[in-house]
């Protein structure tokens, strides 16, 4: 999960950046940015052909170079901030004694599985998460007066809204309730969630800078899950190293964090059996 923090009075120029850059190089521009779209080929089931969602353009690699080489030089100018949470599920079902190994494709039996196991507590990693960038956000607003009040607009399935609403919640009570200052707080205007159709210029940028990093993290701990060709793959990472040195970008691995509360809630669900 990506968190990012920029100036509102950027952002039209953001989206209109996007708009522009979307209609030069991909089929609709009316669609909002997706960075497997532009790296990986999808597969029409009903057709089985590629589907249509980049010009013709970017199938020669130089000209796909300098369309990365545009967008990551309108990200590091934006002077944006961004915060990286990542969890190692693998690492979190070994640590538990669990066959780290899903088998089967389909995200619902990765749900059954948990939901069994940990009493529906399938988006606790969210939870885990969100809670750090909320920190993070924290942080950064507090320590650069640059920042000032703003919103938080979230991106997410509609089953995690209510999960991330109530840790927020739950973030702010209790960083705060002891002194009676909600400072924190005071300083979110409001929290909206989005879907991509909503084109707003800072998700596309969160959803680009969270497939880059997750595709060097698969080269580093999977290199089997990697689906793009190494050409543009090498563009990406080198693109992404520049965007990287060039910006305020942290990355944090929250994978211990997990593990801690998992075992808390084996703990507590065990207690509540033997009662």
């Amino acid at each position: 999960m990506t968190g990012i923090i920029f100036d509102e009075n950027k952002e039209p120029k953001a989206s209109s950046f996007f708009h522009e850059w979307k209609t030069k190089y991909l089929v609709n521009a009316k669609y909002s940015l997706h960075a497997s779209d532009i790296y990986e080929n999808h597969i029409d089931k009903k057709t089985n052909k590629n589907k249509k969602y980049r010009k013709k353009i970017l199938n020669d690699i130089k000209e796909f170079a300098k369309a990365i080489d545009k967008l990551v030089d309108f990200l590091v100018n934006l002077k944006l901030s961004a915060r990286i949470c990542y969890i190692d599920l693998f690492e979190v079902r070994k640590a538990l004694h669990l066959n780290p190994y899903i088998i089967g494709k389909k995200q619902s039996s990765f749900k059954e599985i948990i939901s069994l196991e940990y009493n529906k507590e399938i988006l606790y990693p969210v939870t885990v998460i969100a809670n750090r960038l909320y920190q993070q956000h924290e942080k950064l607003i507090n320590k650069n007066s640059y920042y000032k009040s703003g919103f938080i607009f979230y991106e997410s399935q509609s089953e995690y809204d209510l999960k991330l609403l109530t840790s927020f919640h739950k973030y702010v009570k209790k960083s705060y309730e002891k002194e009676n200052s909600y400072s924190f707080g005071d300083l979110i205007l409001g929290i909206s969630f989005l879907n991509k159709s909503s084109l707003c210029a800072g998700l596309d940028i969160a959803d680009y800078v969270s497939y880059c990093y997750t595709q060097i993290l698969r080269e580093r701990f999977c290199k089997n899950e990697l689906i793009i060709t190494p050409d543009k793959f090498k563009i990406m990472k080198n693109q992404y190293h520049y965007f990287m040195y060039n910006s305020d970008i942290k990355k944090f691995d929250v994978t211990e964090d997990c593990i801690r509360g998992l075992k808390e809630i084996r703990k507590l669900n065990y207690n509540k059996k033997a009662s």
